[in-house]
Formats: C-alpha cells, structure tokens, sequence
C-alpha cells in the first residue's frame, strides 16, 4: 500500500503517513475474516484503583496497557481496543499468518508474564488473566477505529473472565489449531457465561519446542524446466552475457526452481540474488560485479528494478553471465519460460516425497482444488500429514486457507473487495457485472488480481462486449467468497442477478436463487439499489419467494 500523498509505503491499519504525516482515510468496506481474538484483563483492579488517586492510577494503567501493546504487535496483532484494565487484540484482522491461533496464544502468555514482571519492578503484586478464541467475524471501520464483530469477540471475553489469575483459557478452536505446538488440560471447573453450548474450555500448559531442523521445500515435476536453464548456461559460456525471465502467477515454484539451479552451479559460477529492496543501492557499486568470474545473478520482481542497474549488469562481459528475471508478468524482448501448473504424475510425487505413498483419492482431490499450484500444493500435504485430513472431508485445513489469505493480503483493500466479489460469481467473473454490484470501476483491481495470479483473462468471452475472468485455483475462489459478510452476500448476488436479466437468463435465475436463500424478505431485496420491478424478480425466481 502507498500513501496517497507522498506514495511512501503505509500498512493497513496506519492512521498516519509516518513519512509526511498525512491522515490516511480507511476503506469503510466491511469484511469477513477468519480472526484470532486474544482478551487480556488485569485481576483485581478495582480493589487496586481504591488505593490510588486517578491520576496516579491513570498513569500506572496506561503504563501498563502500553506494555500489554507492546507484546501483542510484538507478534503482528492488532489492538482493537483498551476497555478499562482490559485490552481486546485480534490476530489476522491487518494481515494474515498461517499460524495466527498460536500467535494469539504466545500474545497471551507473554502479557500475563509482563503484567507479573511489571508489577515486580514498581513493587505490587500484579495478576493478569486471558482468554483466547478463533473464529469467522466481520471487521472494518467504526468511526476511525478499525474493529471486529462477532460472537468470537465474546467467548474470548467469557473466557478470560473464567480463568484464574495468571491462566490463560481457550476455545476447542483454538486447542485443535495449535494442536502439536501447544499443550492444553480440559478446565473442567470452569463455566463459560452465555456459552454452556461450547466443548471445553482448555488451560494452556506450555508450549513444546519446535524441532530445530528446517524444512525446504521438496523440488519436483520441473525437469524440463531445469534443462532450459541448464541450456541458458550454456549458452551463456558460448555467447557472454545472456538474459532470460522466468514468468508466473503466485505459487508457481519459480523461486524453488531458481535455487534448485543455482544450487547445482554453484561449483561452476558464482550464484547471487538481489532484490528490490536493493534499488536504492547506487548502480555504481555493481559495476564491478563479477569481472572477472562467471556469474548468475537472479532479480526477484525484476519488475521493480532500475533500467539502469539492469543495464550495467548487462554490461560485455569477460566471462559468462546469465541474468535471470524472475517476474509474474512477462516483458518484451526477453526470452521467457512461462510455469504452469503440476500435472498428476507431478502431484503425487510432491506429496509422496513430503509424507511417503499417498492414496489416489488424496491426490486428484488436491490436484482438482489447487489446480497443480506446487506452493498450495505443499501446504495441503503438509497439513494433511500434520492432522490425518480426509480426501473426503469438503472443509480445507484451517492452516492453509490462513496461508492462502496471507498471500490474499498482500493486495490492496479493495482489489480484496473486488476478488471476494468476483468469488460469488457462478463460473466466469465478468468486469461490467463487477462494476455494476460494487457501483465503482475495477479495472485497476482487476490489473492487480491478474498480477498475483488469481484470475485469468478468457478470450472469446462468452457475452459479447465484455471481459470475462476465470479464477486460476479453486481453493482461492472458495475462500476469497469467505471474505464478503453474509449481508453482502444476499445484496451482491441479487445484484448479479439483475445484471444478468438481459444477458444471461439462466444465470440471472440462479443467482436469484442464491440470493433467496440467504435473504428472509422480499422487502430487504427489492430496497436494493436496482432498476428491478418486483414483478421482475418474481418472474426470475423458480421457487416461491419468501414473505
């Protein structure tokens, strides 16, 4: 993201520009999210603010709550809000980790640990106490207030208020996603106020050690791919400098590729890997740059580098030197090795060699959902290993629709609300029905969701004058759709439905009858901003509307 006015770059969350100051306006689109949400409250704190005058109580608990802050951004948590002695953060609200239940947990045990510690230094016998929830809410902006809604908020709340002082309580939620990196007890004296409904709640033990050796990623199903390159080297001994750019959509393996080739040649050139973040190094310092030996040098995003460092690497050389673009879109002049995605033979054999034989039924269910993505694909089979998932099972693992919406965030805010709409679609996504339910232009969305893979442009399409979208992974259509409210829901699909009446009656009545199905009145669904009659609407619908 950048800011508006001087173009530096921002977070989401920021209220201001720290580069020029500017008041950044916050997108007031509303979204669904799958959120952690972590309450953390002092214990005993009124008998504590008796002892005090305000003002010095108002100084220790704002010395306090800012440690409390500290901890849980420490961890990439988002404060929501400060209630009193309490504060309420939720982790995957600003930006989304695989591992988000158990950054909340770790949040958890460390604000209990320095509420301790802190009383310890100015010499007062401190407790705190917390509860921990994970679960689908709705967030967005209250006045100038990025917060989040719904019943996780409130269990996380109940929750802390069952616990003991210096305990921290959660949901079976949260216990089976930090299930092998957590240790829980079931509190079974413990009653959840308003939730008797809920299994649980569990008591955080402690956490077990992670294994020190790291995993890389298997390589597999990119022989033919190996070979160009290997040819590109050659090539390069014969000719001096040569260029060449892989190309493709997120997940693709053009990294994993990247290094298993410069592995291989290392004994023969010297391997190096810039990236952007190096742009701002003068061009000077490269001028030099392996003179006198042979060379591969790999850009990263070499979209954003400069020309003219592009060019002194270029520069005759004495000795051989490829230069390798790594890129999601391809540039002219250049000649490219475009991935694709993993067939079946391919598949299986990436997940064989994360986890040994794999049925069949395992492995054309994860090919048809990830459509052959190798970093999906990794994410599913370890997933599947980690918690014994059913090929059959619909749900995907909690951990790798999170890693799908970590990549999902690295688009800006509305391209999100242009992709989760796009989601609702019932095949081809189509930019005039797009701008016509979000009443604003998507082009430049679009641009962008194409950029990082998730769509892909059809050509014919099959209503003339339009441009219509395919989404490149199931799995992403399946959890971008996640994102929209239900209220969004039922407005969007009516939406569509009306946009389709005069081009595609059959898709006009089938997302009529979604938006049936998730709207309980006629009256809620004709207030909707659309030139439909009610008498329209009934003509479309196959099946009695509800009164």
């Amino acid at each position: 993201m950048q800011c508006p006015s001087c173009s530096d770059p921002i977070k989401a969350g920021w209220r201001f520009c720290p580069a020029c100051g500017a008041i950044l306006m916050p997108d007031r689109a509303q979204e669904q999210r799958r959120v952690s949400v972590l309450f953390v409250d002092l214990v005993a704190s009124t008998k504590l603010a008796k002892s005090y005058g305000s003002d010095e109580y108002f100084d220790l608990m704002g010395e306090i709550l800012t440690v409390l802050a500290g901890e849980i951004e420490a961890l990439d948590g988002h404060v929501v809000q400060f209630q009193g002695d309490a504060v309420l953060a939720a982790f995957g609200l600003t930006k989304t980790h695989p591992d988000d239940p158990l950054r909340a947990l770790k949040a958890a045990k460390s604000c209990l640990n320095a509420i301790e510690s802190y009383g310890t230094r100015v010499g007062l016998e401190l407790e705190g106490r917390a509860g921990v929830d994970s679960d689908d809410a709705t967030t967005g902006w209250v006045g100038k207030e990025l917060t989040v809604f719904g019943n996780v908020v409130n269990l996380a709340r109940r929750l802390s208020s069952a616990a003991e002082p210096s305990e921290v309580l959660v949901s079976q939620r949260i216990r089976d996603a930090a299930r092998g990196q957590a240790q829980f007890m079931v509190a079974h004296s413990r009653v959840i106020r308003d939730y008797s409904e809920e299994r649980g709640p569990y008591r955080l033990v402690n956490f077990k050690l992670a294994k020190n050796a790291a995993v890389q990623t298997p390589f597999q199903g990119r022989g033919n791919e190996l070979r160009w390159l290997e040819n590109l080297w050659t090539l390069a001994q014969q000719q001096g400098v040569v260029q060449a750019q892989i190309v493709g959509s997120t997940g693709m393996g053009k990294s994993r590729l990247l290094q298993e080739f410069t592995q291989r040649l290392e004994q023969e050139a010297r391997c190096i890997t810039l990236h952007p973040k190096q742009m701002k190094l003068e061009p000077a310092a490269f001028e030099r740059l392996g003179e006198h030996e042979a060379l591969v040098v790999v850009l990263e995003n070499a979209e954003q580098f400069d020309q003219h460092l592009i060019a002194n690497l270029t520069a005759p050389s004495s000795q051989p030197r490829l230069i390798l673009h790594h890129r999601r879109s391809a540039a002219p002049d250049l000649e490219s090795l475009r991935l694709s995605g993993l067939g079946f033979i391919e598949t299986r054999a990436l997940l064989e060699s994360l986890g040994g034989p794999q049925p069949v039924s395992l492995v054309q269910r994860w090919l048809e959902v990830s459509a052959g993505n190798p970093w999906l694909l990794e994410r599913l089979g370890r997933a599947t290993l980690e918690t014994d998932f059913v090929a059959e099972t619909p749900q995907l693992p909690e951990s790798v629709s999170r890693a799908v919406l970590e990549r999902l965030d690295e688009l800006p805010r509305s391209a999100r609300e242009t992709l989760s709409a796009a989601a609702l679609f019932m095949d081809g996504v189509f930019a005039g029905a797009l701008e016509s339910i979000l009443n604003r232009e998507v082009g430049n969305d679009l641009q962008k969701i194409i950029q990082g893979g998730w769509l892909t442009e059809l050509s014919p399409s099959s209503i003339a004058g339009e441009n219509e979208f395919i989404f490149t992974i199931p799995t992403v259509r399946q959890i971008a759709a996640t994102l929209t409210p239900l209220k969004g829901k039922k407005l969007l699909h009516f939406g569509l439905a009306v946009w389709f009446l005069e081009r595609d009656q059959q898709k006009a009545r089938n997302h009529m009858r979604l938006s049936n199905e998730v709207t309980p009145s006629r009256v809620r669904m004709v207030k909707h901003r659309t030139a439909m009659s009610l008498d329209q609407a009934v003509k479309l619908e196959p099946i009695k509307l509800k009164d």
